[in-house]
């Protein structure tokens, strides 16, 4: 009797590596996408939280001015969460002054003065409306040339702290008016107009006055409708536009402050505009700004504060500052969400992942091939024991004990291939179904030898 007939052979099984079941693998996957998808909603839900409010200390000048009324129209729109004090100054650069100092946190200035130093520390958060520059004279003076409205008068360019007065010296500086030429007046319009209310025939107002303000103007409509004067144009304000960008060509509409009997302007009047901008600190939290961009633009302020239309989509337009975090974000959420870019970038994504599920598919099933086991191999196996069996029979070496160490190698091979058909290594159940047939009828014959 040789070792190979006493030895049973080793089944040709190829088992998984981890030696688990199929559905406990299945089952432990799940488990960890679970625990990944928690993690990621927690981490999700911690970094979303927002702070319960924020106060906000804001400033547009003196409170008798339009610019004024829109800061007090945001504070009383202000939501949920937000809260916005209004404190008046001397003007735009009383204001920015006050932010470099800390002791502001937005403010509504004149465009084209947050440059240089002390700007550092300052953001971009909207603009607004045009501001045109109102050169307001005596009607009966409205048609003298340029020169000769100043010369001899007493000029009015607002207060050292306000933007009217840099951009009215901006003005008569590119026309080469000679200060000394003329007498200036450093009034706010607040005082401007408690003068002109109050004067009698021996008060010496002044002749020449400068305003900005958005249309139709406060102060304007007041001298117009109250102490007879008009806007004039500036004529040459496309060439004072080329020079400084923040300024841009504006057209004050004839009759704008008086229809009739006489239109004023009588026709219409080109001057330059500065942009009413939103600054605020670099240190105001993101989500504070995104807050105050949605009661400017989706609240009531606009109607309140009796705006002409603003659109978030000109929020940066002119902008001299980098733009702040939270304006950013705000133009970020009201872009649309299904852009060209992003439709392109989903199909290049989904073409991505049917070539690598058609990959990974490949691979699975040249790898699945390669741990499977052929069921011919286990055909084989039966064929080999009966052989052998047979063999040793020829030899005279058959006995019940040999007919019962066949009958195990039978049944252990039995055994292994239905553990193999069960965890999916075995395809075909009509072939299985057969391979069984076979074990019955090799069992028979095992049983039937020596007994002829």
């Amino acid at each position: 009797m040789t070792d190979s007939d006493t030895v049973p052979p080793k089944p040709k099984v190829v088992r998984p590596a981890d030696g688990r079941p199929g559905r406990v693998r299945r089952l432990t996957g799940l488990a960890v996408a679970a625990a990944v998808t928690a993690a990621l909603a927690v981490g999700f839900f911690a970094t979303s939280r927002r702070p319960a409010s924020y106060s906000l200390r804001l400033s547009a000048g003196s409170e008798r001015g339009h610019r004024h009324e829109i800061a007090t129209a945001l504070a009383g729109g202000a939501a949920s969460g937000l809260t916005i004090d209004v404190t008046p100054t001397g003007g735009s650069f009383d204001v920015l002054d006050r932010l470099a100092d800390g002791e502001l946190d937005i403010g509504l200035v004149q465009g084209g003065l947050a440059r240089g130093a002390g700007a550092e520390g300052l953001r971009h958060v909207a603009s607004l409306v045009a501001e045109p520059l109102h050169l307001l004279v005596p009607a009966d003076r409205a048609e003298k040339d340029f020169s000769s409205l100043f010369r001899g008068r007493r000029v009015n360019l607002s207060t050292p702290s306000s933007g009217t007065r840099r951009l009215a010296e901006q003005v008569l500086e590119f026309a080469a008016i000679d200060a000394a030429t003329y007498e200036a007046g450093d009034l706010g319009y607040e005082a401007v107009a408690g003068q002109l209310a109050t004067a009698d025939e021996a008060f010496a107002g002044p002749e020449v006055l400068f305003a900005v303000e958005s249309l139709p103007g406060r102060f304007a409509d007041l001298l117009v409708t109250e102490h007879g004067f008009t806007p004039v144009s500036i004529p040459f304000a496309e060439a004072v536009c080329l020079r400084d960008r923040s300024l841009e060509v504006v057209t004050i509409p004839a009759g704008t402050y008086r229809a009739w009997n006489p239109s004023v302007p009588a026709g219409p009047v080109v001057t330059v505009a500065p942009r009413l901008t939103l600054l605020a600190r670099d240190d105001v939290p993101a989500e504070a700004v995104e807050r105050l961009l949605a009661v400017l633009y989706e609240g009531d302020v606009r109607l309140d504060a009796e705006l002409p239309r603003i659109d978030a989509s000109d929020l940066d337009a002119g902008r001299e500052l980098p733009l702040h975090d939270g304006a950013s974000a705000y133009l970020r959420r009201n872009e649309p969400l299904f852009t060209t870019g992003l439709v392109d970038s989903i199909e290049s994504a989904r073409s991505f992942a049917f070539s690598a599920l058609v990959a990974g598919f490949l691979i699975w099933r040249w790898t699945a091939r390669r741990r499977a086991v052929r069921l011919e191999e286990y055909f084989d196996e039966i064929s080999d024991i009966e052989r052998r069996a047979f063999a040793r029979l020829g030899r005279g070496e058959w006995d019940a004990a040999a007919r019962d160490d066949y009958l195990d190698r039978l049944t252990t091979l039995k055994a292994t291939a239905i553990e193999a058909y069960s965890s999916g290594r075995i395809d075909g159940h009509d072939q299985f179904n057969g391979f069984l047939q076979h074990v019955a009828d090799a069992r028979a014959t095992v049983r039937s030898l020596g007994r002829g």
